[in-house]
């Protein structure tokens, strides 16, 4: 039993991270080539992979910190020219 969960643990926590990372890459894709506008300043930013990831969404808007006024809100993307 030591034998089998020794040699099956180790492919249990590399299938864990492969699927992780595909789930994160799948929520990351639609926003790749977006930047985001600040409800409150207006400002445009351009968060990184992992923060856009990992933020909470709705419809159309993610959970991001503005840059420029530092206030946590919904931030709606503006698509770039690809």
């Amino acid at each position: 039993m030591q034998l089998l969960l020794r040699t099956l643990l180790p492919i249990f926590i590399l299938a864990a991270i492969v699927v992780a990372s595909i789930l994160l890459y799948k929520r990351w894709r639609p926003y790749r080539n977006a930047h985001f506008i600040c409800p409150y300043c207006g400002g445009v930013t351009a968060p990184g992979r992992i923060a856009v990831a990992l933020s909470p969404g709705r419809l159309e808007s993610r959970l991001l910190p503005c840059t420029k006024c530092g206030k946590l809100g919904y931030m709606i993307p503006v698509w770039d020219a690809k």
